[in-house]
């Protein structure tokens, strides 16, 4: 079984989570600078919006996107992509 780094971002109160790897450099997107909706990567400064995974302007280009679900104060996170 492989394992997925994820990165959970809170947009307007609602958590989202992606796969925490650039799908132009690999570096870890969670340590990119996240202003409204869309996350900054730190090592190559591509763009994703949070809500969908979606690099802007290249739709074809996106990271994957995890079901969140909180429980009490616990944050559980789907290991099904979001379609």
């Amino acid at each position: 079984m492989s394992e997925t780094a994820v990165a959970i971002f809170n947009v307007d109160g609602r958590l989202y989570a992606l796969e925490d790897a650039c799908v132009n450099c690999g570096s870890s997107i969670a340590a990119g600078l996240l202003a409204g909706r869309e996350v900054t990567c730190s090592g190559c400064r591509w763009r994703y919006e949070v809500t969908t995974g979606r690099v802007p302007g290249i739709a074809a280009l996106a990271v994957n996107t995890f079901l969140v679900k909180t429980v009490g104060a616990r944050i559980m996170v789907s290991n099904k992509t979001d379609a």
